[in-house]
């Protein structure tokens, strides 16, 4: 029983027993990774889930991504979440982005993989394991009362 048939949803291939751990080890891993769900906080300083800003967006239609901070307080804290907010806004608004908005600022902004992601793209293990690293990297901290 020198080879064994992996199925896999795009192949199917001929591997030796060598290679199967590691192939199987890439098949769970793309299974395992699913994209944020309702119940997942976008905002941890004040403990804002999707579904809350998603409601928020379907019910008021805000015309501006900073509506949802001044009414659910998303955004406020350290700011890790304002590039979601904006991303979920435009997707459950379905409206462009203000002019003014897509003048690139002078001000250098804190750049990650985990914080440009899409909602739909991004696990929710990785987005908080990037706002950790963001808080480290940036010096921000969390409101005092709000501490994790």
């Amino acid at each position: 029983m020198d080879e064994i048939v992996i199925r896999t949803a795009w192949t199917m291939e001929r591997a030796n027993s060598a290679d199967l751990p590691a192939k199987l080890a890439r098949a769970v891993q793309s299974i395992a990774k699913m994209p944020l769900q309702d119940d997942d906080e976008i905002c941890f300083c004040f403990h804002v889930k999707l579904r809350k800003i998603r409601s928020f967006c379907r019910i008021e239609r805000p015309k501006v991504a900073s509506q949802i901070s001044e009414c659910l307080s998303a955004g406020t804290g350290c700011g890790w979440c304002r590039p979601m907010l904006r991303k979920i806004h435009q997707q459950e608004c379905q409206v462009e982005e203000p002019w003014w908005r897509k003048i690139k600022d002078d001000e250098v902004d804190y750049h990650s993989a985990e914080r440009e992601a899409d909602a739909a793209v991004v696990e929710h293990a990785d987005y908080a394991a990037g706002r950790q690293k963001y808080l480290k990297e940036t010096g921000r901290e969390p409101p005092a009362d709000r501490a994790e």
